[in-house]
Order: structure tokens, then C-alpha cells, then sequence
């Protein structure tokens, strides 16, 4: 999963077709969603095994995806600027 904010420097379609190119999933996070429901239909309850945070996102945002990843998996974060 790469989740980027809404925020961000990117186009709304860069993000969609840099995942693509990777063979991740693009997710905006835009609002806090239901978390469980999307970990339910995204993974089947699984969990994400790597979560990408791009941009800054909420303190709600960030709990909400580092509750989303499995077991064993990673969560990378990049600012859009340093």
C-alpha cells in the first residue's frame, strides 16, 4: 500500500501510476477511513505487508495505518521535503 496526503507536491495521478509501475496499491488517505473494513477488502484481514507514508500526515492517519500492517511487515515514511 502507498499512501500519500493529500498535501503533497504530486499530481493527483502521479501517485496512482508510481504505485502501478511498482506493483503497489495507491491508497489515498485524504480521510481517516475505516480502517478495518479497508484492511478486511484490501487483504482479507491480513493486514498490508508494507505501508508507504509520503507526505505529512495526522497523528490519526499515521495510528490508523500502523494498526492496517501485518504482522512482520514494514511501514517506510518520506517527507515530501527535507
Amino acid at each position: 500500500m502507498v499512501a500519500i496526503n493529500d498535501s503533497s507536491d504530486l499530481t493527483p495521478s502521479q501517485p496512482e501510476k508510481m504505485a502501478e509501475a511498482r506493483g503497489a496499491v495507491y491508497h489515498s488517505v485524504q480521510d481517516a477511513p475505516d480502517w478495518d473494513v479497508l484492511v478486511q477488502e484490501m487483504t482479507g484481514g491480513s493486514g498490508f505487508d508494507d505501508v508507504i507514508l509520503v507526505g505529512t500526515l495526522s497523528p490519526e492517519l499515521f495510528e490508523g495505518l500502523a494498526k492496517s500492517i501485518a504482522k512482520g511487515g514494514v511501514m517506510a515514511i518520506s517527507p515530501m521535503s527535507p
